[in-house]
């Protein structure tokens, strides 16, 4: 059977409940098990006041774009928006992550462009203005940001594999053409 997605049979508006109550548990769960108050305030904190951008869409076109009927704070992280570097940085690694993973054909310059753009909309929605991350840190956070998912998510090369190799051997010694031969026929013109 396939997967079947809860939030395809669900209002958008109860599944942006359902997203943003991570936060809220996850604060519970900190607290019960007496986690550092530090740690508490980057799981208040790593979505800051960012919107729920999928399901606040969703909505819109469920309802004819009738901004009167669905109203943006509701489809908003509570926030706050992070207060330190830190959180500043795992707020843009969570939005990093999700969003390559998305990615159809993650290549090294749509990572890098991801990366900018992702960068530039929460610089722009002031989801950084209360964490001190200069211009100069984000460039070099989003210069990391790029070599790691590069490395994470980019498409791998297909190797042939072993029986494919076997005969690209055999058929270099039938013709004569091994590396062995050829590193001997150098080695005479050389001499």
């Amino acid at each position: 059977e396939a997967y079947k997605n809860i939030h395809d049979e669900m209002e958008p508006s109860l599944s942006a409940l359902v997203i943003a109550s991570h936060v809220k548990e996850g604060i519970e769960l900190a607290k019960k098990n007496k986690l550092p108050k530090d740690i508490i305030d980057i799981i208040a904190q790593h979505h800051g006041t960012n919107l729920i951008t999928y399901f606040f869409h969703r909505a819109l076109k469920e309802n004819g774009s009738a901004n009167d009927v669905v109203a943006e704070e509701n489809y908003r992280y509570s926030g706050p928006k992070p207060q330190t570097k830190e959180t500043g940085i795992i707020l843009l690694a969570d939005s990093l992550e999700a969003a390559t993973r998305s990615l159809t054909n993650p290549t090294a310059t749509r990572i890098k462009t991801l990366v900018k753009e992702i960068i530039q909309k929460n610089l722009e929605n002031g989801q950084l203005e209360e964490c001190d991350l200069t211009l100069k840190d984000l460039d070099k956070i989003g210069d990391s940001f790029s070599r790691i998912l590069t490395g994470m998510f980019h498409s791998r090369v297909e190797y042939p594999d072993d029986d494919l190799i076997k005969k690209i051997k055999e058929e270099k010694k039938k013709n004569g053409n091994s590396n062995k031969k050829s590193a001997e026929n150098n080695k005479d013109k050389s001499a």
